[in-house]
């Protein structure tokens, strides 16, 4: 498999907070999933295990889009044989199934759109939380594939089979809204211009509205 050094996985960690943000950041593609940013982003997840200070950690996309999955390019052109396309799916699975026994409260943060695999990770997050214009969509049925990175057993566990198999099967995107009355999505913002504003009203959201402290947090995410 060749290895495609596109995008990143960026880490910043608030020890005044104790929020750690990670940010999906290959904007030029919709922030799909590159090979190098899934090293980065296994690499992430490892030193978060290891953050004991910590409380939330916020997975949010670069530039108003959180992630639209696989690097369908670099899917096209490397992983035609059953082993390379094992190997780049089973990678990603390993990896959502890392974040989501992290320790540690994990929430996707979705402005723009969530398809396919962006989808799939959010649904590895204990919490989904969406901006008024936001959409959500396992898309994977419109080109031909299906969920390859665990979030079909993680929808159904969210929302029962005949709900998830809905989704699955119609390839909808749906609203905030949608997703909010359906039991995906935890909450709407509104008013969200920046990744920085919207850091900032999810932590405000997690710490009044939630009241999840520092004693709480890590058998929350237990929980969930």
């Amino acid at each position: 498999m060749k290895k495609q050094n596109i995008g990143s996985i960026d880490l910043t960690k608030n020890e005044v907070t104790k929020i750690a943000t990670i940010c999906i950041n290959n904007y030029n593609k919709r922030n799909a999933m590159s090979v190098s940013m899934i090293k980065q982003f296994d690499e992430v997840i490892t030193e978060l295990q290891e953050w004991y200070s910590g409380k939330f950690i916020i997975i949010i996309g670069k530039n108003g889009f959180f992630c639209s999955g696989a690097d369908l390019d670099f899917v096209r052109n490397n992983c035609q044989n059953f082993d390379s396309g094992y190997q780049y799916s089973t990678s990603m699975h390993s990896l959502l199934a890392r974040l989501q026994s992290l320790p540690l409260l994990t929430v996707a943060a979705i402005d723009g759109q969530a398809l396919g695999g962006g989808a799939e990770i959010a649904t590895a997050c204990d919490i989904r939380v969406m901006t008024r214009n936001a959409k959500i969509g396992f898309i994977h049925i419109l080109v031909g594939v299906t969920t390859g990175w665990s979030g079909g057993t993680r929808l159904t566990r969210l929302l029962g089979c005949h709900k998830a198999l809905d989704l699955m099967m119609s390839g909808k995107v749906l609203s905030a809204e949608q997703a909010f009355d359906l039991g995906l999505s935890n909450h709407i913002f509104n008013n969200i211009h920046s990744n920085e504003q919207f850091i900032e009203q999810i932590a405000k959201w997690l710490n009044n509205d939630l009241n999840i402290n520092d004693r709480n947090n890590r058998v929350c995410a237990e929980l969930l």
